[in-house]
């Protein structure tokens, strides 16, 4: 057995403080990082909308700075008005780059003019094959408004039941049709 080394404490105390150093520069770098990935998350919500036949808006307050919530408006015609929302499991950086992975495909079926439960499946069938083993789960709800014919049709999957607000003031649960 060789004899213990002597401990130069001020060498251990030079080298823990730079370490104390190096770590706050990582936790700087990692509060810029969520910073800016709140900044690109909170880009996904849309604008209000105000016109003759339809008024959207959206509040978001998350719990934390970075979620994996979204919520789209679009119109891919003068008379059709899309809402989605999407509640991708968890919080962070992760479950915001799925979000906002799943707008983008989302917003092709919708621009695609496909039905809501079109929509829904093919997102499905995406998120399947491509992120299956993520452990990141979602809830989606799309929601189609002819505002020509004053028709809505939607479709969910493991989302609340979105509620349906007239312009009276009366509200009608839209009641899901699976689990």
């Amino acid at each position: 057995m060789l004899p213990a080394s002597p401990i130069d404490v001020d060498d251990v105390a030079h080298r823990v403080s730079e370490l104390q150093g190096v770590i706050e520069v990582q936790r700087r770098r990692a509060r810029q990082h969520l910073q800016l990935a709140a900044k690109i998350h909170g880009s996904l919500l849309p604008a209000p909308v105000r016109n003759e036949r339809i008024d959207v808006d959206v509040r978001y307050l998350p719990i934390e700075g970075v979620g994996g919530d979204y919520c789209q408006v679009l119109f891919p015609s003068d008379d059709v008005c899309y809402i989605t929302i999407c509640d991708v499991t968890g919080h962070g950086i992760g479950a915001a780059l799925l979000a906002t992975r799943v707008s983008s495909e989302v917003r092709h079926a919708v621009l695609s003019e496909q039905s809501p439960a079109q929509a829904l499946e093919a997102l499905n069938a995406f998120v399947y094959a491509n992120f299956a083993e993520a452990g990141l789960y979602l809830t989606f709800v799309a929601a189609r408004i002819d505002l020509a014919a004053r028709e809505l049709t939607w479709s969910g999957a493991g989302h609340p039941s979105p509620v349906l607000l007239r312009s009276d003031g009366t509200t009608i649960p839209l009641a899901s049709q699976n689990l």
